[in-house]
């Protein structure tokens, strides 16, 4: 592919509507097994001497899999939902084979509120904790640095809850057709994105 083939085809909005749509599709496959694993590893299976068994732990890194993998993936929904949203308002363009403006350091509560999108300060925590799953505890052990893991308040919300706030803001931010349309019926849509 050639710069100028990059170029057309990276500021295609509805490319990035239908990305987001496979995004949401992807994380909702994580909600029953995260609460499942959940719900066996707070029975919290003692040995004989009160510590967990190594199969309660084993559920505990299940429950902490399912739920950073799909925190991830709605972070990621979100940000594409904001990529898409500043692409339409002239934010982020294409330019020599090189996505430039807007925000590209997967920060989901920076990139919500550089969009004007409305949040309530449980919003806004809720977000903040899906900015460090997005661009550190999904991908790396540890944040990259101290600064970055001091600020992690080791507080993360489950998919149940994240689910629902990730919708309401992708929405926000496409609300019109054949966005919305795109993003709650996808190819029902009638609009292609294989151009």
């Amino acid at each position: 592919m050639d710069a100028a083939r990059f170029d057309e085809l990276a500021t295609k909005d509805i490319r990035w509507a239908y990305k987001v749509r496979r995004l949401l599709k992807a994380a909702k496959l994580f909600i029953e097994p995260e609460e499942r694993a959940e719900k066996q590893a707070s029975r919290g299976i003692r040995d004989g001497k009160g510590n967990m068994t190594l199969e309660a732990l084993e559920l505990v890194q299940d429950w902490r899999a399912y739920g950073e993998m799909g925190t991830f993936i709605y972070g990621m929904a979100i940000e594409n939902a904001c990529k898409a949203r500043q692409i339409l308002d002239g934010v982020i363009e294409a330019k020599d084979g090189k996505l430039r403006g807007g925000h590209m350091d997967h920060n989901v509560l920076a990139m919500v509120l550089a969009c004007n999108i409305s949040l309530t300060d449980e919003e806004t925590k809720i977000l903040e904790s899906v900015s460090f799953v997005t661009k550190s505890m999904a991908k790396y052990p540890i944040a990259k640095d101290v600064n970055a893991q001091n600020k992690f308040k080791g507080v993360t919300y489950g998919l149940a809850t994240i689910g629902p706030l990730a919708n309401r803001i992708i929405l926000d931010l496409l609300p019109d057709d054949p966005h919305r349309s795109i993003i709650l019926n996808g190819c029902l849509s009638g609009v292609d994105d294989t151009g």
